[in-house]
């Protein structure tokens, strides 16, 4: 995920959970490495209602069960306050299932010593940002670690609900994230992501008022010769020296557009553009690049950019090589 914010949008069963959940848990791992996984919350898991919260403990139970250093807990409405209490319901909800170490099942332990994932409810969440006893969740001496916030179900929150939750988000992110980057991750079976992916990404930065990126902006414009692609977050001394950089022939990427590409461009079986195609014909013609430029209505810049893209993808390092490997492909005749 690479910090990326992003949008889980796939089909129930398809692994929404786990590409979220693997991540943290491998972020926890390594602080654990380090020797500074001390308590408080790394991750929020946050959902509409308390069933997904509960089904999501019973997930992370099987989980952690052999990992004592990774803790959790789930505060809500129906959470008891003193842990005897608290012990006692899980084993009349939970009969011959055995009690984790590092699974906090009261108010009074989460307050005490936070979980490193933290799940709760829309509703609850509130309460929590406003009672003073529930302040070291969020403020103190184990509120520094602050990574993840994680938004389940995120289509249930339209209109007045999702403006209500675009507030709740802010608030939290006030007190936890001062100094420091927090990733957030919405996920949702039925957010219509294949019929209006950019709707999808504008919803998830206005309830988290952070920026989200559709990739297929950013491909489409490079394959058709731009330049340079900075995101529109970009600071404006970013952008006047992205300017003097294309304005002097060269190439400047958003390095999160830089990582996306080098990876594309890195998995196998990565096909060639139409555009590519024809270039590389026309290359193997014995045309110019300023020949194939005037062919295809390019500038020889945007024809040089088209080539170092093929000669990436298939792994090569002149034009001669580019046209035999094609040629062997059959992707173009001589």
């Amino acid at each position: 995920m690479a910090g990326r914010n992003l949008v889980v949008a796939t089909g129930t069963g398809s692994g929404k959970t786990e590409s979220f959940l693997l991540p943290v848990l491998n972020a926890l791992a390594a602080e654990h490495a380090r020797g500074t996984l001390g308590p408080g919350v790394r991750a929020l898991l946050l959902y509409p209602m308390n069933a997904l919260a509960n089904d999501q403990m019973k997930r992370l139970r099987r989980l952690l069960a052999e990992t004592p250093h990774i803790t959790f807990g789930r505060y809500t409405g129906d959470t008891k306050d003193d842990p005897h209490r608290a012990a006692d319901t899980f084993e009349q909800l939970n009969p011959g299932e055995p009690r984790l170490p590092n699974e906090l099942f009261s108010r009074r332990e989460m307050r005490a010593t936070p979980p490193h994932i933290l799940l709760t409810n829309y509703a609850m969440l509130e309460y929590l940002l406003l009672r003073p006893q529930d302040m070291d969740l969020f403020e103190g001496e184990h509120a520094g670690g602050w990574r993840f916030i994680v938004v389940d179900e995120a289509h249930v929150y339209d209109g007045a609900r999702g403006a209500e939750l675009a507030m709740l988000l802010g608030r939290l992110k006030d007190r936890v994230g001062r100094g420091r980057d927090i990733q957030a991750i919405a996920t949702s079976a039925t957010v219509g992501a294949e019929e209006n992916p950019a709707a999808v990404t504008a919803f998830a930065q206005a309830l988290f008022d952070v920026p989200f990126h559709w990739d297929a902006d950013t491909l489409p414009a490079i394959e058709a010769g731009a330049t340079g692609y900075l995101l529109k977050d970009a600071p404006p001394e970013d952008l006047a020296a992205a300017v003097r950089t294309a304005a002097a022939g060269r190439t400047t990427l958003a390095p999160t557009v830089a990582d996306r590409l080098m990876y594309r461009l890195r998995m196998p079986g990565t096909a060639l553009t139409r555009r590519e195609t024809e270039v590389l014909a026309l290359v193997a013609e014995g045309l110019s690049n300023q020949a194939v430029g005037r062919r295809l209505h390019l500038t020889e810049g945007t024809v040089k950019s088209h080539l170092a893209r093929v000669y990436a993808k298939l792994g090569v390092d002149s034009r001669t090589a580019a046209v035999a490997t094609v040629t062997d492909l059959g992707l173009i005749r001589r």
